[in-house]
C-alpha cells in the first residue's frame, strides 16, 4: 500500500517508484502514489535523444514535472487548494509552497528567499528559480503532460 511518505521527490525517486512497480522491466508507465494522485512517465526528445520525464497528476492534472537534468516545473493548473499545495511540497525538496491571504508564495529552502508562486514556476535542482515553462509555441504556458 503506497502512503503519503512514499510519494518521489527526484526524477530519479520517480523513475525508481515506477520501476519498483513492474520489478525494474521499465513497462509501467503510470502508478498511483496517493489518493487522487498518479505517476506517469512519458518520454521526451527525437532522433536518439530521447529520455523520460515523469509527471505528478493531481485529479488528471500535472502539477509537477520532473526532468532528466534536474529541472522541476511547479503548477497548480488553476486549482490553489490545500491538496495542490500538499502534493508540490511532498514530491520535491527545493522550495516549499506556501499561502498568506489566498496568495501563493515559494521559499527557497537554500536560500529562505520568498517569491510570489506562478504556474508554471521552473527550478533547476539547486533551487535557482529559472522562469516559467516555455511551450513549443514560445509562450508562457501550463507545462501538458507529454510536452
Amino acid at each position: 500500500m503506497t502512503t503519503l511518505r512514499d510519494v518521489p521527490k527526484s526524477y530519479g525517486d520517480a523513475a525508481r517508484f515506477l520501476n519498483a512497480k513492474d520489478h525494474g522491466k521499465g513497462n509501467v508507465q503510470r502508478a498511483i502514489v496517493a489518493n487522487n494522485t498518479v505517476i506517469e512517465r512519458t518520454r521526451l526528445g527525437r532522433d536518439g535523444g530521447e529520455f523520460d520525464a515523469f509527471h505528478l497528476l493531481l485529479h488528471g492534472h500535472c502539477v509537477l514535472t520532473w526532468y532528466h537534468d534536474g529541472r522541476i516545473v511547479l503548477d497548480s493548473c488553476g486549482y490553489r487548494t490545500v491538496t495542490t499545495k500538499d502534493r508540490l511540497n511532498r514530491a520535491q525538496s527545493i522550495v516549499r509552497v506556501s499561502s498568506k491571504d489566498h496568495r501563493w508564495y515559494v521559499t527557497n529552502l537554500s536560500t529562505w528567499e520568498v517569491e510570489p508562486f506562478f504556474d508554471g514556476i521552473t527550478y533547476v535542482d539547486h533551487g535557482q528559480a529559472i522562469g516559467a515553462f516555455y511551450d513549443t509555441h514560445g509562450g508562457v504556458g501550463q507545462p501538458a503532460c507529454g510536452d
